[in-house]
């Protein structure tokens, strides 16, 4: 489906339908299409709607079509429970708004104020922030609130979870009094609505169906294991799935560090997470398991909200989550955007019962599978090696230095919807041609499609040679790119 034509049906501007159509979206979310007509009417909102439903498209749009470019002030306020979701936030819109030349920052903890001090005195129309650290900065007076009028409130839950509610009114007093308010959360607690009730002018209300997310898209089962043999049988579903990302979930900042060590060591590429690790390392690598350097992330629940990545084919509950909404997040990490995901839980006997209030709140019981044949360390280091090839083939073409010669550009018909990643498109190339991973340039994956930059002269062999290829089992066309 055209991009331009689909969105063209909510109204929104030129620009916007231009940038939508740059970020790969070919239609409306079910969120999108039921908030940005009413958005765009003024009115203030409340959403429930989960992660991974593109909620932050659904309220960036009418943001970016609101802000009147002449005016260099702040115009838009949003406020998110985490640094993590503060920035992906901030990125997004500034995504949405290039074509208008508009200008998003994110404000959060850990950041100097006197440097957020620097950037907020420039040409800013949106901030997006934290509470803590938002509030710190309007009552230092470095944000300007006088020409705000919408204000975004993400993930409401989450910030009465964390203990903000104090911080997030003592914002909401401080923003003018004529805004369009827009609140979105997972669940409408008693919390959430009286604070709707206390700062919102007679809410919309738009609920957005969580089961879309927790049963149609996701296969889940579980694994009753003992906690000695659950290292082996992590090493098993590892060797097992080649293709795609996955998120390893562990229950503290220890494992995460002990699990990451243990398969790095073994040969196997993995990326740790969790929240003790310096701001900037915790972005640096959220980035690249987006770019698919590696192909598997070890985390604790600091990225169970706010990591917005469409491939994630498994979730692996390495520990099983002491709470049931916890486990809800988890899974949410996979089956996004229209695609399938597979959730797999550790269980073992003193477990037994946080997996059976899971279930009841889910509302559906996890399947119990048998655990499979168990690899040897040996066997699992052979496919770690095949991994740790695949992955040297994929850096940029700027980390591998200039090459000479001709640069070709070709067409791949295949993309994220068929769970593609950069390691599949050097594989298909490099074994169909026999060439080096060092002719192949900068890969871009959309959804449908994918472009990748074939160095040193050899675009018309590689284009001969891949007449009749297959990517993930499925015959793909590949063409020079117009």
């Amino acid at each position: 489906m055209d991009t331009s034509v689909s969105f063209l049906k909510l109204n929104i501007e030129e620009e916007i339908l231009k940038a939508v159509k740059n970020m790969g979206f070919e239609e409306p979310s079910a969120v999108q299409a039921a908030v940005i007509p009413v958005a765009l009417g003024h009115k203030d909102i409340i959403v429930q709607a989960q992660t991974g439903t593109g909620k932050t498209v659904a309220f960036g749009i009418p943001i970016v079509e609101k802000i009147e470019t002449d005016i260099r002030n702040i115009q838009a306020v949003v406020l998110a429970p985490t640094r993590e979701l503060a920035i992906q936030v901030s990125e997004e819109i500034t995504k949405l708004g290039r074509f208008k030349r508009l200008r998003s920052v994110a404000i959060y903890g850990g950041q100097p104020i006197d440097v957020q001090k620097r950037v907020l005195n420039q040409r800013v129309h949106i901030v997006v922030g934290t509470p803590g650290r938002m509030l710190d900065q309007i009552t230092r007076g470095n944000i300007d609130l006088t020409h705000v009028k919408i204000l975004v409130i993400d993930e409401a839950d989450k910030m009465f979870d964390l203990g903000l509610g104090k911080e997030v009114r003592e914002i909401l007093e401080a923003i003018p009094k004529k805004r369009q308010t827009m609140m979105f959360s997972a669940t409408i607690t008693s919390t959430v609505e009286e604070l709707a009730e206390t700062y919102m002018n007679s809410p919309q209300h738009i609920t957005i169906t969580p089961q879309q997310i927790t049963t149609d898209k996701i296969i889940q089962w579980h694994y009753r294991v003992s906690e000695g043999a659950k290292f082996s049988l992590l090493l098993s579903l590892l060797a097992d799935h080649d293709g795609g990302a996955k998120i390893v979930f562990c229950r503290t900042k220890k494992a995460v560090e002990r699990l990451t060590s243990q398969l790095n060591s073994l040969g196997y590429p993995v990326l740790g997470l969790q929240g003790d690790m310096l701001q900037e390392k915790r972005l640096e690598t959220i980035r690249s398991f987006k770019r698919g350097d590696r192909d598997c992330l070890i985390a604790t629940d600091v990225a169970a909200r706010g990591l917005d990545i469409e491939d994630v084919t498994h979730v692996i509950n390495f520990d099983i989550p002491l709470d049931a909404e916890s486990y809800i997040h988890r899974i949410g990490r996979t089956g996004r955007a229209g695609n399938e995901g597979i959730a797999i839980t550790f269980v073992t006997e003193p477990e037994l019962g946080f997996l059976r209030k899971i279930e009841e709140f889910a509302g559906y019981p996890i399947p119990k599978k048998e655990i499979p044949p168990l690899v040897d360390v040996s066997a699992f280091q052979k496919s770690a090696k095949k991994q740790v090839e695949a992955s040297q083939m994929v850096k940029p073409a700027e980390e591998k230095g200039r090459l000479d010669g001709e640069i070709t550009r070709l067409y791949i018909s295949s993309g994220r919807k068929n769970k593609v990643r950069p390691t599949d498109i050097v594989g298909a190339i490099t074994g169909a041609t026999g060439l080096s991973g060092e002719v192949i340039g900068v890969i871009e994956i959309y959804d449908n499609y994918s472009f990748v930059d074939i160095m040193q002269g050899y675009g018309e062999f590689v284009l001969e040679a891949m007449g009749n290829s297959t990517m993930k089992g499925k015959p793909i066309r590949v063409e020079r790119a117009k």
